[in-house]
């Protein structure tokens, strides 16, 4: 599986060597002077995604199309590509495509060159093309544009077609189909059986058809061209007189089209590719081994530990040494992953320590990193305490925020079933919705604003625990399932309701991103937002749609990763907005919902509907660990541990980056533990929704 998380970076403006794939040159054609190549497809490799998802540069089929082409239609021989139509497979349409069919991945461009040298076999019945077509199709839209760079009509042997086309739903609304400008005739002697180049220039407000660098014609562009993105489309589809499908005098009882390679060339001052094209290393690995993990969780003289300092550069595979100093009594290390882990049978022992970790590569470069700090000392014990809320309404959010507090989200409680408890459970009473503070001595106090905050909700739609974060300068910020985001100034008090522009987009779960950024996921919306300087709310959509989006945390690299629960995958766009896409969860309907960057340098999520926790890594592998009931909220503890909620089960998880699940029973019967946080002392804070209290698990 070609990686998400490793792909290359190809844009548009930085000046590339007309090289084709598999390092053979190439001389430009004249009508690209000052552009630059950003694709050369030679189909020495041919990068097809096998089921029309992922990240690849091709994809089987055309996404509106529900029949996808049959094994051995596209084939690759000396590194040519065959689109083949048989007439005993029942289709009309061998075709590949530069988008995901969920639009999950795709290689889209605004304005450049487009070349491609091809060959097809001309018989009645026979509709080669090479064509581009707006990702935002993909998305639902209806209104799109279409740039067909070559289409040919068996029964037209002498003439071949290069159209625009402006749709809104089935209506053409502007169309070049007419023979003064797009039905361009072959120069004397030439015939379509032998090899010649295609190729358009499309520059704002323009396009320009060329026949083997020979200019044959050109139209103006509608206004929806430099609005949108466009991705290829190679294919062989059969239909004579236009109509696809028709076998009306048709006698061949297979069509190809060949195609040598497909060469795209852009000017320095063009709109960059798609964010997707920009596929950057995600991680930001870099060309120089060293070492990306700057900081070890501190281990716990009675509880396992695992934790991998992450190397990166260089050329794998990596050896790990010890090179000065001493791990802890009680640890030891992986020679081949780096792993420092709990020694079998042995325990850690308490006190400081500092050693210096060397990696070497497969060239004998080597790179080190000191690690310092302290074994905590024992022994510990899931030892619960709760508070009480002054008020009947149930805890959802948590988070450490201003004054060294922790900070709770509060919603009503609502007549009817409780969807984490058994169907006999019911609420009971009725609350305010309100924000609280809780200090670390347990005292809490409920924020009282000047004006009342935004409904929340009913809490029975989907468990959140990541409503709340902690802004600059002692504000807090609060996804509101009304649509509303609240930006709460603790010290005055006071409060600022922006609300986005999609109706009923349903905020989910905030966080704070690296730079300072607000983000957070619009669950009924399918779509992540932001807020920009002047209180704009941006929207965009997730990968995938009808996703679902929930949980969403930082990552390295400046990325923002979320879960997509109805899509059942893991999302990430970077936070310039230039990069996206998502990785698929292995097992089917797992509802992720919260999601959480783990000490081990790779992402951990909860799998609300099968009863697991995931985590992701670099290379995109999926790890997945069952555990007890539906876990919910998951958060990082202070010692290099994950932990979640069990809000079905009554329970908090603690699972290590190894793997090793252990669970504790809340003590406060049926009480619905949802949000959960690591306190500044040390504690895990969690909240108690169907109890109205606030829950403490102390580690020390």
């Amino acid at each position: 599986m070609k990686s998400l998380l490793r792909a290359s970076i190809i844009c548009a403006g930085a000046a590339v060597a007309a090289f084709s794939q598999s390092g053979s040159p190439f001389t430009p054609p004249p009508q690209v002077s000052g552009y630059n190549l950003v694709l050369s497809e030679d189909f020495s490799s041919f990068d097809l995604s096998p089921d029309g998802y992922g990240m690849h540069r091709w994809y089987p089929g055309i996404y509106f199309n529900a029949a996808k082409p049959l094994p051995g239609s596209i084939t690759i021989s000396n590194s040519i590509l065959n689109l083949r139509w048989n007439r005993s497979s029942g289709q009309t349409n061998t075709s590949i495509q530069g988008c995901a069919n969920n639009a999950g991945h795709c290689n889209t461009y605004r304005y450049g060159y487009f070349e491609a040298k091809m060959k097809w076999d001309v018989a009645n019945g026979a509709w080669p093309a090479f064509w581009m077509i707006t990702e935002q199709g993909i998305w639902g839209e209806a209104h799109v544009g279409e740039l067909d760079i070559f289409e040919g009509q068996g029964n037209d042997p002498t003439h071949y077609y290069g159209t625009i086309n402006e749709w809104n739903g089935p209506y053409d609304l502007v169309t070049t189909n007419s023979q003064g400008n797009n039905r361009f005739a072959l120069p004397a002697g030439k015939d379509f059986s032998g090899w010649h180049t295609y190729g358009v220039l499309w520059v704002k407000g323009r396009v320009t058809w060329f026949f083997d660098d020979v200019e044959v014609g050109t139209a103006v562009t509608p206004a929806i061209f430099d609005q949108q993105d466009f991705f290829l489309v190679l294919g062989s589809q059969e239909g004579s007189s236009w109509q696809m499908g028709n076998l009306a005098g048709v006698s061949s009882e297979a069509l190809n089209l060949s195609v040598e390679w497909v060469h795209i060339y852009q000017s320095p001052t063009s709109p960059a590719s798609s964010a997707q094209q920009q596929t950057a290393n995600l991680f930001a690995h870099p060309s120089t081994l060293t070492f990306l993990t700057t900081v070890l969780a501190d281990p716990s003289s009675l509880l396992p530990y695992a934790a991998a300092p992450q190397a990166a550069g260089g050329t794998p595979p990596y050896r790990y040494a010890i090179k000065s100093g001493v791990l802890p009594p009680g640890l030891q290390l992986s020679q081949t992953t780096g792993m420092i882990s709990s020694a079998p049978g042995e325990a850690i022992v308490s006190g400081p320590y500092s050693f210096t970790l060397e990696v070497t590569d497969a060239t004998n470069s080597t790179a080190t990193r000191t690690y310092t700090g302290n074994v905590l000392e024992g022994p510990f014990s899931n030892s619960f305490t709760s508070f009480t809320l002054p008020t009947s309404a149930a805890a959802n959010g948590i988070t450490t925020g201003p004054g060294g507090d922790l900070w709770f989200t509060t919603a009503d409680h609502h007549s009817g079933r409780h969807p984490f408890l058994a169907p006999t459970r019911r609420y009971q009473g009725r609350g305010r919705n309100l924000i609280g503070r809780i200090s670390t001595a347990g005292a809490i106090t409920m924020l009282d604003l000047p004006s009342p905050v935004t409904e929340m909700g009913t809490p029975s739609a989907v468990p959140l625990g990541g409503d709340i974060a902690s802004g600059a300068a002692g504000s807090l910020w609060i996804a509101e399932r009304d649509g509303a985001i609240a930006e709460v100034d603790t010290a005055i008090p006071s409060q600022r309701i922006l609300r986005s522009a999609t109706a009923q987009a349903t905020p989910s779960q905030i966080m704070v991103a690296h730079d300072g950024t607000i983000w957070f996921t619009e669950a009924a919306g399918s779509q992540l937002a932001h807020i920009t300087t002047d209180g704009s709310i941006l929207e965009s959509r997730t990968p995938s749609p009808n996703s679902y989006p929930l949980g969403i945390t930082a990552g390295p690299n400046n990325l923002v990763i979320f879960t997509e629960a109805g899509a059942n995958r893991i999302g990430f766009v970077s936070e310039d907005g230039k990069l996206s896409g998502d990785i698929p969860i292995p097992t089917a309907n797992s509802f992720p919902i919260s999601i959480v960057f783990g000490p081990d340098n790779a992402f951990w999520f909860t799998e609300y509907g099968a009863n697991k926790i995931g985590r992701i890594d670099f290379s995109e592998n999926v790890t997945e660990f069952r555990v007890s009931s539906a876990p919910t909220a998951i958060t990082v503890g202070p010692d290099g541990a994950l932990y979640f909620t069990e809000a079905a089960g009554n329970r908090i998880g603690r699972i290590t980056v190894a793997g090793a699940v252990t669970e504790y029973e809340v003590p406060d019967k049926d009480s619905g533990p949802n949000g959960i946080v690591g306190g500044p002392d040390g504690d895990l804070w969690f909240t108690e929704s169907t109890a109205s209290r606030i829950g403490r698990l102390s580690l020390r």
